[in-house]
């Protein structure tokens, strides 16, 4: 899986600088992430709707502290809730991925 998001790589950076390694496997989509996409596709969910609900599912997994410093590292500033932030940058990760192994598929908002 390749990251292509800069803010991701940059936590993911940090992470392992900090031996934090289990919050590493922490943020790698696992069959909780996959069937929530599954269940937005077999509905129509819109894609807002599926981006909420998978940043529910990431916030509880982030390193709040490697996520602040990454945020501000990033855009020169901290962010008020530098969690959420990187829960956003994963979820649209997450559904990249999801379109890439074909479990959804995006289209005018709608999954």
């Amino acid at each position: 899986m390749d990251v292509d998001d800069p803010l991701i790589a940059l936590y993911f950076d940090i992470l392992r600088k900090r031996g934090l390694h289990e919050y590493l496997d922490l943020a790698i989509p696992d069959s909780e992430i996959f069937r929530e996409m599954e269940d937005a596709a077999n509905t129509r969910k819109p894609a807002s709707e599926l981006i909420e609900a998978l940043m529910d599912k990431i916030v509880g997994r982030i390193h709040r502290d490697s996520a602040r410093d990454a945020v501000a590292a990033m855009y020169g500033y901290e962010v008020g809730d530098a969690v959420r932030r990187v829960a956003l940058h994963m979820a649209h990760w997450y559904l990249r991925i999801g379109e890439r192994l074909s479990l959804i598929r995006l289209r005018g908002g709608e999954t």
